[in-house]
């Protein structure tokens, strides 16, 4: 397995949102589906979106989106691995490379709504508030928040 890990193309869309439906359903496959086409539009803050590569196939994806208030604090929106790749890494090689695009970025904090605090909590994310059905809010500071006027 050699996993190659770039940034999503307008031509993937469709491929990676079927690795949320096999997982999550058909409501939230389009869903991503709006949300990715949104890196490719004139949004003022579009999404980032990283593709994890076997052989050309897609096996997973992760995004990134700006908070709209604070320039230098960063969300973590969806991170999925085809279930028959699971448990090989690829997951924390799309992390890594979201982490990596928010440092060059300027972020300075970063959110995540996980159930997976382990995951997350090798990256140095704490968890800062607990949901019902076992969500959590976590955080990542590598700096002070900005705050806009």
């Amino acid at each position: 397995m050699n996993i190659l890990i770039q940034d999503l193309k307008v031509w993937q869309v469709r491929e990676a949102a079927e690795i949320v439906r096999e997982i999550w359903g058909n409501e939230p496959a389009e869903k991503v589906i709006d949300e990715m086409n949104e890196m490719f539009g004139k949004s003022k803050f579009p999404p980032h979106y990283f593709v994890a590569l076997d052989d050309l196939q897609i096996v997973g994806f992760t995004g990134l989106r700006t908070c709209l208030i604070f320039p230098d604090t960063y969300e973590c929106i969806w991170i999925n691995v085809k279930p028959e790749y699971q448990g090989r890494g690829i997951g924390r090689l799309l992390n890594e490379a979201r982490l990596n695009k928010i440092k060059e970025l300027g972020g300075n904090v970063t959110w995540v709504m996980t159930k997976n605090l382990k995951f997350f909590g090798s990256f140095g994310f704490l968890s800062i508030r607990e949901y019902d059905d076992g969500w959590h809010l976590m955080e990542l500071k590598t700096g002070e928040v900005k705050f806009t006027n």
